[in-house]
């Protein structure tokens, strides 16, 4: 009896901690007006989108819509980033919010953990890989697949996906 109710104790004590830690992804009050503002957050950036790419899709809806916007904010705002976005390097439709959002995240990501804002082809096949294993761990909570995401796993599998996105940068820079 006594076992089962310091097992009961330490397993809430773990769910909180756990609830806890997810609420704490999130700064509190952050405020990105400045250009300064937002390399102090470059961590909280990281931490973000390591919890969305580890938590499925279906899981954590308040915390995720609060990571989402913290997200957005820090990635439109960021005098450092330029994401370039356009149908060519992105694997899925662009209408799906949730792929979006980490899309950019993991871009972001990606400059911030290589301290590397320019290596837009690096930043952009980091993150299309990132969305398409993010899909695939989460096939069952997703849409079905599209063309576009068919060709863009095709492409990797090929190893020829740096080479489409290399193009695919070119074009946008014209």
């Amino acid at each position: 009896m006594v076992k089962k109710l310091i097992f009961a104790l330490a397993l809430s004590s773990f769910s909180a901690q756990g609830l806890y830690a997810q609420a704490q992804l999130v700064p509190e009050q952050y405020s990105l007006e400045k250009a300064e503002d937002y390399a102090a957050y470059n961590n909280d950036v990281v931490r973000c989108v390591d919890w969305i790419i580890n938590t499925p899709i279906s899981e954590g809806r308040n915390i995720r819509r609060n990571v989402y916007e913290f997200l957005l904010q820090w990635t439109a705002g960021s005098p450092d980033l330029l994401i370039s976005i356009s149908p060519d390097n992105l694997p899925f439709e662009i209408s799906h919010p949730d792929l979006l959002i980490l899309f950019m995240g993991a871009w972001a990501k990606y400059a911030i953990v290589h301290k590397d804002y320019k290596d837009h082809l690096a930043a952009n096949e980091y993150a299309v890989l990132t969305v398409l294993d993010f899909m695939e761990s989460n096939k069952a909570l997703l849409p079905e697949e599209d063309a576009t995401t068919k060709k863009f796993k095709a492409m990797r599998e090929k190893g020829t996906l740096r080479k489409h996105l290399k193009k695919a940068l070119s074009k946008m820079k014209k």
